[in-house]
């Protein structure tokens, strides 16, 4: 028998079987539940509350008279504390946005299995969690602010938490739509802040270059799963599409003003060194050099873990590649400090290997895996 939760859920959907289905799966799984099937009805749940709240709301966004985005802004507006995780058949990419940036700890698309649905709302309630303990103890500083300074660096570090929560939902989206990307925004990041620690680049050039490798990747929503996913070579109509991703992903990014010098890195991290990248065919210095750090991070993690349409390649075979086109698509400065980062710590990107088996399916239909 399951042992009992503590957390209360709250199921919104206009779809009485989906309903239903959701408030089982969950009973079942020690949570209590409530279910409404509108947007008012939900609210007059999360009114009527009373001594033991709701931790989590799932809810649809498309819903007559008050759809799911409505229903995330009264939460937003009058209980705050309570998380919001959206469940929808509807992939509109702007809707998805939009849900993320009212706030949505989680956007997952019907249908789902419960295996793969569970963990991420365990995921969700523990994330939950933690945002309560931090206003708590937000809460207890503000207690002891005596200055306008402290009062400002509080509502900085409120914004940019608002920030980095909306920069992990757009990747969490994508990931959902290509499961052989899954972790890759990650490991990008990861290598980007190491090559720019490597090189010495000052703490806030450090954290661009790592949000960049987040982000470079979230113009993959707006491109067709059955282009994202192909297994054979594509065609010149669908790598032309594929060539849209970095300005989609930059109408993505762009409403996010801290995000100036990273909307550049993940604009042009596709152009070449010697100019015949895209979007705009830079070359050279004129490409950012945040962009040329990225560029080679993500290079990497295609070779060093594989991808669906290519096999992953040993180390050796990784290393030559990057000599090889050292100079032509890759900035030499930047290859060099990544070569020296690989080899000072070749332990952990072992492991990293490890962690992350290479996931294909075909022989790889492309001459050279960097193409993408």
């Amino acid at each position: 028998m399951t042992k009992p939760r503590r957390e209360k859920i709250l199921v919104v959907d206009d779809d009485r079987d989906m309903v239903e289905l959701l408030t089982l799966t969950l009973t079942q799984e020690g949570y209590s539940c409530e279910s409404a099937q509108s947007g008012q009805e939900a609210l007059l749940h999360l009114n009527k509350n009373g001594d033991k709240p709701f931790a989590l709301v799932l809810t649809d966004l498309l819903m007559p008279l008050m759809d799911g985005i409505e229903l995330m802004e009264n939460i937003q507006e009058t209980h705050p504390e309570i998380g919001v995780l959206v469940i929808s058949a509807d992939t509109n990419l702007t809707l998805a946005v939009e849900a993320m940036r009212k706030g949505a700890l989680d956007f997952i698309t019907k249908p789902f299995r419960n295996e793969l649905i569970l963990p991420r709302i365990q995921k969700a309630l523990e994330r939950v969690h933690l945002e309560l303990e931090n206003r708590e103890y937000q809460l207890y500083l503000e207690e002891k602010v005596e200055n306008r300074t402290a009062a400002l660096l509080s509502k900085h570090r409120s914004l940019q938490k608002l920030y980095f929560n909306t920069v992990e939902a757009i990747v969490r989206a994508i990931e959902a739509k290509d499961p052989y990307t899954v972790g890759h925004s990650k490991r990008v990041s990861k290598y980007c802040t190491r090559i720019a620690e490597k090189m010495k680049l000052g703490e806030a050039d450090v954290q661009d270059v790592m949000i960049a490798g987040l982000l470079h990747d979230v113009g993959k929503i707006g491109i067709s799963d059955a282009v994202l996913t192909k297994t054979s070579r594509l065609s010149i109509e669908e790598y032309e599409l594929i060539k849209e991703h970095p300005l989609i992903s930059l109408k993505i990014i762009e409403p996010i003003h801290e995000l100036k010098k990273a909307k550049e890195y993940v604009k042009y991290h596709h152009e070449k060194w010697d100019g015949t990248g895209y979007p705009d065919g830079l070359k050279g210095e004129a490409i950012p050099l945040g962009a040329r750090i990225l560029s080679v991070a993500d290079a990497f993690d295609t070779m060093w873990i594989g991808r669906h349409y290519h096999e992953a390649w040993d180390m050796d075979t990784v290393i030559g590649e990057f000599r090889k086109n050292s100079g032509t698509q890759f900035d030499k400065t930047v290859v060099d400090a990544f070569n020296h980062l690989i080899v000072d710590e070749r332990a952990a990107f072992d492991r990293i290997r490890e962690d992350n088996p290479p996931q294909f399916s075909v022989a790889p239909p492309f001459k050279n895996p960097l193409k993408i």
